[in-house]
């Protein structure tokens, strides 16, 4: 028997944090599960599409703003 445990986290990155974030504060009342699962996968794809131009934004910025 091995003693070896794998945990695994909800959310595991950024993107899945931040996912779940916009999809938790939305009106979900009245919100089939499948629409709710339709919310986040969406916020989730938006996220992920648009993730690296933000980071290099935010990092442009802080750079800058430290001359």
């Amino acid at each position: 028997m091995s003693n070896d445990v794998n945990l695994n986290s909800f959310p595991s990155n950024r993107t899945q944090a931040l996912a779940f974030l916009y999809t938790q504060n939305q009106d979900l009342k009245g919100k089939t599960p499948t629409e709710i699962a339709e919310i986040y996968v969406s916020a989730y794809e938006e996220i992920n599409d648009n993730i690296s131009d933000i980071t290099s934004k935010v990092r442009f910025n802080k750079s800058n703003s430290n001359s």
